[in-house]
């Protein structure tokens, strides 16, 4: 059976469950849907279950699913099976309860902290399976034979003013709505976006009606990075960059220079920082490469591009009149246009020379261009340069009702763990 079409089976609930098939069940990684298109990225569970029903290498996360994967070409969706029905079954049924094995009778119960770093170590991935960081260009730019390098040294300053305002940027705050819309259902999402130099805190979040990931909130403080996974209360720390965005939908703030390629098949799940933005390694190649076109329609820059399902695919950047950049298409190598992005309402940003889109809308297309689905941000608030208290970049304990030192495999916070002075029973 295709890969796809197993993994489409598996989402849509016609395949077995994980009390049948424990390949489902997962606890850092899950290899069930193996096409790098729809593999499930690792989302870190809370505990393991004890049940009988249950392999105490797999993870259990109340009420949600092992991770996400990529989809409509854009977003981030849930996959794996809902642990907490699939193998932990409720009274009678056979399972006990999940945390403390068959005998518990499904009643509450509390673990010694020794006991809840076992649990959580026996389930360590042997292979992460994922990219570590956006900073790498494709292993091949593809650029088809269009335009003429005269034409490009034309437009060539519109990409180098877009580069400096990133450039000359110290700190940054930003603040969106979302209006997310397929084809038979829409919602609503925001994003909530700060950063000084390396330190930042990304808050996204969508109508869980959309059928997306859940929200999340990621930060780097200088020493750790950390995820916030909204829905459960679960606060993950890392000392090396994860690497990994299992939110909704991409960061509004770098979507302008979306053309440097961080979606395909070289980095599908990463987010760009602005050091990776400013970097010679992603620029260089497309300046260099670089292309114009000077049609009855308009004036282009084409950009090299990678690939996508391991189809290659280009850049074709639409010029405005006023020499600013208005959208942003992935056209792959047969003309067919599969994503697009439209850079609308410019307006002055404080703290700034340059003028920054306050209106964003980016659409996904299928093979025969039909829509997908499309993301609307309105930005409400975007200033640069202004002071940031550095406590904005750490997530409080006090937020998280389950805490991990994910290199450590060690629990810092547990709704089960006995506090200080007191007994499991209080």
């Amino acid at each position: 059976m295709d890969k796809r079409i197993v993994c489409l089976l598996f989402l849509a609930g016609l395949l077995p469950t994980a009390a049948s098939m424990s390949a489902q069940q997962c606890h850092r990684i899950v290899q069930f849907c193996l096409d790098p298109v729809h593999a499930c990225l690792p989302v870190p569970t809370s505990l393991r279950p004890l049940s009988t029903l249950g392999n105490n290498d797999d993870g259990f996360n109340p009420g949600g699913a092992c991770g996400t994967y990529s989809c409509y070409l854009l977003f981030r969706c849930p996959c794996g099976n809902a642990l907490s029905s699939s193998v932990c079954l409720d009274g009678g049924g056979g399972g006990g309860a999940c945390d403390c094995g068959p005998n518990s009778g499904g009643g509450p119960c509390s673990y010694s902290l020794d006991d809840l770093n076992k649990m959580l170590d026996s389930g360590k991935s042997k292979s992460a399976g994922h990219p570590k960081s956006a900073l790498s260009a494709p292993a091949q730019l593809y650029l088809p034979d269009i335009g003429t390098r005269e034409a490009a040294s034309r437009y060539l300053d519109v990409l180098k003013r877009l580069r400096s305002f990133y450039q000359k940027i110290a700190t940054s705050s930003l603040e969106a709505k979302v209006s997310v819309n397929f084809p038979d259902r829409a919602g609503e999402g925001m994003v909530v976006y700060q950063a000084d130099k390396e330190k930042y805190r990304l808050r996204s979040m969508a109508d869980p009606r959309l059928g997306l990931a859940d929200g999340l909130e990621s930060a780097f403080d200088g020493n750790s990075y950390q995820l916030f996974y909204l829905a459960d209360s679960r606060l993950s720390l890392h000392r090396e960059n994860p690497g990994q965005v299992p939110g909704p939908f991409p960061n509004p703030f770098f979507l302008p220079v979306s053309f440097l390629g961080a979606a395909g098949d070289a980095c599908d799940v990463c987010d760009l920082s602005v050091r990776e933005i400013v970097a010679d390694s992603l620029w260089l190649p497309r300046e260099n490469a670089a292309r114009g076109q000077e049609t009855g329609s308009g004036s282009f820059l084409i950009l090299p591009g990678g690939s996508l399902n391991d189809q290659p695919f280009y850049f074709r950047l639409t010029i405005s009149a006023d020499g600013l950049l208005s959208r942003v298409e992935s056209v792959f190598s047969n003309g067919d246009v599969f994503r697009s992005l439209d850079l609308l309402k410019y307006q002055p940003v404080p703290g700034s020379s340059q003028l920054f889109p306050r209106h964003i809308v980016w659409n996904a297309f299928d093979e025969s261009g039909q829509r997908l689905g499309d993301i609307h941000y309105m930005i409400t608030n975007l200033q640069v340069n202004a002071p940031i208290e550095a406590k904005s970049f750490s997530i409080p304990f006090r937020d998280a009702k389950t805490v991990i030192d994910e290199d450590k495999a060690t629990f810092l916070k547990h709704p089960q763990m006995p506090r200080p002075g007191k007994s499991p029973e209080d």
